[in-house]
């Protein structure tokens, strides 16, 4: 683990601690875009967080390679306003249990197959949104989806090239409605 990657998982640790809202930053290409969420786990290689949309309602959960990792912010009144809101919404998402040594994006991944949701993962290059038929902690197999919802043929990753996992999102949620519309309707 490299000084910058134990950096993040010190802050990322003292944030999870603490109970605090985190703004992590991951896109090189839009430096303005973060995920805002409740950091529930964080090991070696990866950390899960409790995604909360601007508006402070749930939106899921992502596992977070540490390396692809650019920044970690705390902002109190921007965390207090989300708090707040969650708090005023009376808005509640089950908490999955995780262990810190467990690897977040097998975690997430292996919970999309086992309960048939929609996932969305990021390599270096690209993301793809479909259902997981398969994850060990080597490879996974995943059948994406189209813009439509349609099942796509079946792709193959290395875990080891996944450097983020979303599930339970707004996205995911939306194409669980369309695939479940298409595989009734043919």
């Amino acid at each position: 683990m490299n000084n910058a990657t134990k950096y993040a998982a010190y802050q990322l640790r003292n944030l999870m601690n603490e109970g605090l809202i985190a703004s992590i930053f991951t896109d090189p290409n839009n430096p303005d875009d973060f995920i805002a969420g409740y950091v529930l786990a964080v090991n070696q290689r990866t950390t899960l967080v409790h995604s909360l949309t601007p508006f402070g309602k749930p939106d899921g959960f992502f596992a977070i390679r540490l390396n692809a990792i650019l920044e970690i912010q705390h902002d109190s009144a921007y965390a207090e306003r989300l708090s707040l809101l969650l708090r005023l919404t009376g808005q509640n998402h089950p908490m999955p249990q995780v262990r810190d040594e467990d690897d977040g994006l097998v975690y997430l991944l292996g919970m999309a197959s086992r309960q048939g949701k929609a996932a969305t993962l990021w390599t270096a290059s690209e993301s793809y949104s479909g259902f997981v038929t398969q994850v060990n902690d080597l490879f996974l197999q995943m059948e994406p989806v189209d813009f439509l919802g349609r099942r796509c043929a079946p792709m193959s990753f290395r875990v080891a090239d996944i450097e983020m996992v979303s599930l339970g999102s707004e996205e995911e949620r939306m194409f669980e409605l369309l695939e479940d519309y298409h595989r009734k309707n043919g």
